[in-house]
């Protein structure tokens, strides 16, 4: 509003030759600015433990990408009916095939579920859960991927608390 009267004043100063008066806008003193800066650093784990805990990652990931070169091959054993997914979250050799090809399907499966006990057990260090709850989630994962006819375990209504095999449908 100051500002607009000022304007108006100038244009009527200039229509009419009057001079403008002088604003004076310095200050007597210089501006002072304060500033107050806190910086906390903290360090929540020592260098081992983190060198520790990366070395964890690593391996995860190791585990992890073997794992993913596996299903491929896990894949097909599901599709040839020689494996089950069992509520615990790892596979079940439900029949072996003979020779060389069962010795190296048992290896298979065996190397399948000791990487997906490695996977479920740093995700419940990682989560601060329970391994049995990142087990079941594992195993509800697998039950809802599962094609039909693959072999899973389901709950047994006979039996509480147990679990029998059965083809998905």
């Amino acid at each position: 509003m100051l500002l607009y009267r000022i304007f108006l004043l100038g244009g009527v100063c200039a229509l009419t030759g009057c001079k403008l008066p002088d604003v004076n806008l310095a200050t007597s003193d210089p501006l002072k600015v304060d500033i107050k800066v806190d910086l906390n650093v903290y360090q929540h784990s020592s260098p081992e433990e983190a060198a520790k805990a990366d070395a964890a990652d690593d391996e995860t990931e190791q585990v992890a990408k073997r794992k993913y070169n596996r299903g491929a091959e896990i894949q097909e054993l599901k599709n040839q009916r020689y494996v089950a997914e069992t509520h615990r979250g790892v596979l079940l050799l439900r029949q072996q095939p003979a020779g060389t090809y069962g010795e190296y399907v048992k290896k298979l499966v065996e190397d399948e579920n000791k990487d997906r006990m490695l996977l479920m057990t740093a995700e419940a260090q990682k989560a601060k859960r329970e391994l049995r709850e990142v087990m079941e989630e594992s195993y509800t994962a697998a039950r809802a991927n599962a094609h039909a006819g693959e072999w899973i375990e389901v709950p047994d209504p006979e039996k509480p608390e147990s679990f029998k095999l059965e083809q998905k449908r």
